[in-house]
């Protein structure tokens, strides 16, 4: 946690109660040596007690309004970068206040003779050893199909654990096969994203085909108009 990212966060004013408590979140989060601030959007909901879209609008309107800036690298979260200091870029490494380039991964220290502890902050690990391999809470990503984006299966991860149901890679693994198999069903319209997006809001542990062409078939007659049925005609006539 960063004090100086928290009293800036709570200074920020007329942003409404959900900006407010998503930008205290990433303040809470936020590492002031290496400036590293990376939660998930299942962890933002989690401690803010806000759903997913409502976080996730927060954050594009706190961009917008210049008090965040995002970066996505391949393999990694999405890393917020707090304009504390009055910056106006959106790329990370870059400050428009002094015009100069600061690499924001390497901590540095303003007092001689003392090494800083950086604090490793919220994961997704990469082995050192092989940027290729990507490590998210003890279970490997590297192989990860397309159709799924990696923060979105790092949200199942953390989903799964906030349920005391944790995943072994093996489960993983299974429940991703069982997802990619939703494609090739014509009667659910779903991608794997919004499948993994469901099994998430509802509170699932997994999934069942049958569950989700259930819920496709009421939404769709949701959807479709009701038939009035005709009026008789008292005199009989066709």
């Amino acid at each position: 946690m960063s004090a100086k990212a928290t009293f800036w966060a709570w200074k920020q004013f007329n942003l409404g109660s959900s900006k407010k408590l998503v930008l205290l979140c990433l303040a809470d989060c936020h590492n002031a040596n290496t400036e590293r601030c990376d939660p998930s959007i299942s962890y933002i909901s989690e401690h803010t007690d806000l759903n997913r879209k409502t976080v996730m609008k927060a954050i594009e309107s706190l961009a917008e309004s210049g008090c965040i800036s995002t970066q996505k690298k391949q393999g990694a979260r999405t890393n917020f970068h707090l304009l504390i200091d009055g910056e106006t870029s959106t790329n990370l490494g870059t400050s428009t206040k002094s015009g100069t380039s600061t690499n924001l991964g390497t901590p540095t220290s303003t007092n001689i003779g003392t090494t800083p502890v950086p604090n490793l902050g919220h994961e997704p690990i990469t082995n050192l050893q092989d940027n290729l391999k990507v490590i998210y809470k003890r279970l490997e990503l590297t192989d990860l199909p397309e159709q799924i984006d990696q923060e979105i299966a790092q949200e199942l991860i953390d989903h799964r654990i906030n349920i005391k149901k944790p995943f072994t890679q093996q489960s993983l693994n299974r429940l991703i096969k069982k997802i990619l198999k939703v494609e090739a069903d014509q009667e659910v319209t779903l991608t794997p994203n919004q499948v993994i997006e469901k099994i998430i809001d509802r509170g699932w542990q997994g999934f069942e085909l049958d569950w989700l062409k259930s819920k496709e078939q009421l939404a769709n007659q949701s959807t479709q108009p009701k038939r009035r049925n005709p009026l008789p005609n008292p005199r009989g006539e066709s």
